[in-house]
């Protein structure tokens, strides 16, 4: 039976291991019409353009303008636990409920124009297929939206959708995560590191295999495993909570979503093997004293 047990622990481990190590970028495989806001060029115009490098020379400069005007959205201050945080907008008052691990499609835009915040995304009006090639025919279309979506990683579509809240709200979030954040500390010094020096005094003193010393590992690896698995349920409820609030355009990133807790997970499972190892310990040197 402990065998069995021992080996779940290292599938376990083994799994969210591999999740934690995973891409969670989604590549999307549709159509791309979108311009971006950071590509935006100039061209010397003469007065002698034939009509189509006019109308491009023209768009140029519309979107160079649109770039001066639009500008993504930013925050100012906030706390939060891991990447999940409560944080000011850039006007006193708006406040916003970070949730991260989502990603917007390759063709959606969201930037702040004035004190509102936008979406610019394509709408396809039609499409075929000539010759093997998927063609497309469409628009681009601006509408306001009440969340704010911020890219974290460099190059790529991941990052965290604010969620607009009243000031109420914000006041209890920011409580809420203050005190938690001050219990996980002082849990994790007194379990884990209190632990940890007293299971190596132990150790020191050839007093390895004991009843205290097996239950300080096994409260440790409780620590780690609670608070990677809280992680992951407290995204997952704040996810359902805000999703009929998130546009088409966002994705949530399941793979995401667990390794936000996978680190720690996979720590509490590490120590839990050690745990179960010191206890067999434990019987073979109890059987042993009774054996003599």
């Amino acid at each position: 039976m402990r065998t069995n047990v021992n080996l779940l622990i290292v599938a376990l481990t083994i799994v969210f291991t591999i999740v934690g190590t995973c891409n969670p970028y989604i590549h999307g495989n549709g159509f791309d019409m979108a311009t971006t806001t950071g590509d935006a060029y100039t061209e010397p115009i003469s007065d002698s353009l034939p009509h189509y490098q006019y109308v491009r020379a023209l768009d140029s400069f519309q979107r160079a303008n649109r770039h001066l005007e639009e500008r993504p959205h930013t925050t100012r201050s906030g706390t939060g636990i891991g990447e999940i945080g409560i944080y000011e907008g850039e006007d006193s008052n708006e406040y916003y409920l970070a949730l991260p691990g989502y990603q917007r499609l390759e063709d959606a835009e969201f930037f702040r124009k004035g004190n509102k915040n936008y979406i610019r995304e394509n709408v396809w009006d039609s499409t075929w297929e000539e010759n093997g090639l998927k063609n497309a025919k469409g628009h681009q279309e601006t509408k306001e939206t009440p969340i704010q979506f911020i890219q974290t990683k460099q190059g790529e579509l991941l990052g965290k959708v604010l969620v607009p809240v009243s000031k109420g709200a914000f006041s209890f979030w920011s409580i809420a995560f203050l005190v938690i954040g001050v219990l996980i500390t002082a849990a994790g010094l007194v379990i884990v590191l209190g632990g940890a020096i007293r299971l190596l005094m132990e150790i020191a003193k050839g007093r390895a295999f004991t009843e205290c010393n097996i239950q300080r590992l096994y409260r440790i690896a409780i620590y780690f495993l609670s608070i990677g698995m809280a992680l992951i349920i407290l995204r997952f409820l704040l996810h359902l909570w805000h999703k009929d609030s998130m546009p088409d355009s966002l994705l949530f990133v399941w793979v995401e979503w667990l390794q936000s807790g996978s680190g720690s997970i996979v720590a509490g499972l590490i120590i839990l093997l050690f745990a179960n190892a010191f206890k067999q310990g434990y019987e073979l040197a109890k059987d042993r004293d009774l054996t003599i």
